[in-house]
């Protein structure tokens, strides 16, 4: 499998794909997970997550169209997991879709690495490892007839987080 580098800066528009829209703009999407910090954030950002008082880092921070705050993201540790599982984000539509490509911000995403079993309708489709120098990690997902998509933490060790600022799914209009 190949995966396309799109280069990305805070102060340009979005990355798209041609002819394709953002999914939230077309269907609401439903979003769950195994487990999320609970902490609320901090000034320094270092730990919890979510405004200060908040619900902490719940899986709705990743579709709420903030993509430059850090205090807005999902983070999970497999700690947190009911019997130390796999952390594990899913995105349901309300109606099946066509989708041309999923992009995910990682934060911390130029210090660590971390890797994403991607499952489209249950079934896991490829497997996708961040890469640096990029704000929207690419992940070169295509299928059709798509009722959720679950992306889930890879051989994340006991003291490691995984953390998404935001997930945008592009699917056709």
């Amino acid at each position: 499998m190949s995966y396309e580098f799109v280069p990305w800066e805070e102060t340009e528009s979005l990355p798209t794909v041609d002819g394709a829209v953002e999914v939230g703009t077309k269907i609401e999407v439903g979003v769950s997970a195994t487990a999320h910090d609970t902490r609320p954030g901090n000034s320094s950002g270092d730990v919890g997550c979510g405004e200060v008082g908040g619900l902490g880092c719940t899986a709705t921070n990743t579709r709420d169209g903030i993509f430059s705050e850090i205090e807005s993201r999902w983070s999970c540790a497999t700690k947190l997991v009911p019997d130390e599982g796999p952390c594990q984000i899913e995105f349901t539509f309300a109606e099946p879709q066509h989708i041309v490509d999923i992009q995910v911000a990682f934060w911390k995403g130029n210090d660590r690495t971390r890797t994403l079993g991607v499952h489209v309708n249950g079934e896991l489709t490829h497997t996708h490892e961040s890469y640096t120098d990029s704000t929207f990690n690419t992940l070169g997902v295509t299928a059709n007839e798509a009722s959720t998509v679950m992306l889930e933490s890879t051989a994340l060790l006991s003291d490691e987080w995984i953390s998404l600022i935001e997930v945008l799914i592009f699917v056709t209009p």
